[in-house]
This record gives C-alpha cells, structure tokens and sequence, in this order.
C-alpha cells in the first residue's frame, strides 16, 4: 500500500505543470483518491477535487465526482455530496449508480421523496439491482406504504437468489423479520 501510493505521487510529481500530460495527472489522482479513501479520506477528497479541477470531458471525470460524493456524504457533509451527485446524474442520466447514490444521499438527509425519485430513475436503468430495490423499499417503509416495500423487499430477495447471493437473501430476509411480514 505505501509503495502504490508512495508511486502515485512521484508519478503525479513528473506531470505538474504539464498540460500534455492532463489524462494522466487525472488518472494518478483518481486512483490516489482511490488508494487513500480507507486510511486518510481528507487527502482523499483532496485528490478528487483536484483531479475534478483537470480541464477535461465530464463523462471521462465522471469516477472522480461519485466517489467525491460517496467520500462527502461518509463524512457528513450531505450538501455538498448531493451537490456533486446531482451534477454526476446531469452530465451522465444514463448512470444508475449516480441516482443509486443520490437517493441514498437525499434518504439520509431526510428528503425520502427525492430519494425515491432518485431510486426509480435507478430503477428504470438497471431493474435487476437488489441494493436499489432494497433501498427504494426501505423509504417506502418510512412512508408508511407497506404493500409497496413489501412487494420491493421481496423483488430484492428474488435477486439476490437469482445472482446465487443466497447468504445476502437470508440476511435481508431476517433484518426485515418482524417489520414487513413477506
């Protein structure tokens, strides 16, 4: 881990300065923002914000700005997460995982209507996905439509059998014992 990330940064160190070189400073950048998420989330950030200052196409930095977000909402700081999140989901609507995060984003800053919003535009990109369809049911769980989550957590369920994830079926299946009978 040192040695990669000690690599990274004397490779960063030959492309400053050095417009020629701008994908990879984006690239270095990018994966020492990858690199020290675990152990040092500020440097993290950093690394991401500066990657994201690379002039460069918004689809090619579209990496940098979600894990932003995820790294920024892990932190606590929900405005500015569903800031960078809600740009990720305008430069690029055809990415489910944008509006899988940013549901999980407005979920936890209380605002469960754009959250299931978020997970229906998820939803209708990527309909086979357990996490979205547990999510999605969970909010409708908090708003009180229980034949709607129920009918989410059990599409959840059916995939994650379907994908052979039978330990993650039955961990669902028991966090929701005894909130939503299936």
């Amino acid at each position: 881990f040192d040695k990669g990330v000690y690599l990274l940064r004397q490779g960063l160190s030959h492309t400053t300065g050095c417009q020629s070189n701008a994908n990879e400073r984006y690239e270095l950048l990018f994966n020492l923002g990858i690199a020290l998420a675990q152990t040092n989330p500020k440097a993290s950030v950093a690394a991401y914000r500066e990657a994201l200052s690379i002039p460069m196409d918004h689809r090619a930095s579209l990496g940098a700005l979600l894990n932003l977000a995820a790294l920024l909402m892990a932190q606590g700081d929900l405005d500015e997460a569903i800031a960078s999140c809600t740009m990720a989901t305008q430069r690029a609507p055809e990415v489910a995982l944008g509006w899988f995060n940013l549901g999980l984003m407005h979920r936890r800053n209380g605002s469960l209507s754009k959250a299931l919003d978020s997970y229906l535009h998820a939803l209708e990109l990527n309909p086979d996905n357990p996490d979205v369809h547990q999510n999605y049911a969970l909010v409708r769980l908090l708003q009180g439509n229980i034949n709607q989550a129920r009918e989410s957590f059990r599409k959840a369920i059916s995939l994650l059998e379907g994908q052979g994830l039978l330990e993650g079926a039955n961990e669902l299946r028991q966090k929701i014992r005894g909130i939503v009978k299936l």
